[in-house]
């Protein structure tokens, strides 16, 4: 991964998505291999190594009895932040990630999107070289889910973003490269149109028209289906179908 990339991992539930973030932060001890961050070795909880990572795991870690704000400027604070810039910058993570309504509430009175998006922007603010977000976006409604897309999209330039996702639509909307998982392995790795358009077949359409046309009506609707989008084409035509 490089900086300024978002790379996702999509699979169903079970594929070793999450497992692969566990390892990368020392949660869980990998049987082989090895792991660099920025140059820095993942020896145990190395702290060149962990000050190099943002985590938001699917279960969120915030403090439920503090308010959105607050969970932030703790977070801050542990992370070093200057005590004179904690207020600000915890402001700043707030207004991006579309929360200034919700930010003085404690976070036990958030819905499951909203504290999605308070546990996404408290990975975005931590900063170092990589950020992992484990699908960030469950439980988000549409207009949560953009805000925590453009949230990434802003923060990805000075870092490397890996994100989880049961969608490829949500891959193709984020990721420049993702890798798809099954059982632990990844199975395929490319861009994500490109892995749509080689492992998918894609949706069969059937047309019937209201009343049997002439033989050049209803050719005319089969080359007009041919021009709709690249690849589409005609299996087979049957009477008024």
């Amino acid at each position: 991964m490089r900086l300024g990339e978002c790379f996702g991992l999509v699979g169903v539930n079970g594929a070793g998505k999450s497992s692969i973030f566990k390892m990368m932060t020392g949660i869980e001890v990998p049987t082989r291999g090895a792991l660099f961050t920025n140059g820095y070795f993942k020896s145990g909880f190395s702290t060149n190594y962990l000050r190099s990572l943002g985590y938001c795991p699917q279960s969120s870690g915030l403090d439920v009895f503090l308010t959105g704000y607050e969970n932030l400027e703790l977070l801050l604070t542990l992370r070093g932040l200057e005590p004179s810039d904690v207020k600000s910058e915890a402001r700043k993570w707030i207004k991006i990630i579309g929360l200034e309504n919700y930010a003085h509430r404690v976070v036990s009175c958030y819905s499951g999107g909203c504290e999605r998006q308070l546990a996404a922007a408290a990975a975005l603010s931590r900063g170092g070289a990589v950020t992992l977000l484990d699908e960030p976006t469950t439980g988000a409604d549409v207009a949560a889910r953009r805000r925590v897309w453009a949230a990434l999209l802003r923060a990805r330039a000075h870092r490397a973003v890996v994100v989880t996702s049961h969608s490829m639509d949500e891959m193709e909307a984020l990721c420049g490269r993702i890798a798809i998982m099954a059982a632990g392995r990844v199975r395929a790795l490319g861009e994500p149109t490109a892995l749509r358009v080689a492992h998918t077949s894609g949706h069969a359409v059937t047309i019937k028209l209201a009343t049997l046309e002439t033989a050049d009506g209803k050719y005319s609707l089969v080359l007009y289906v041919g021009t709709i989008s690249f690849g589409v084409g005609i299996v087979h035509v049957v009477g008024s179908k």
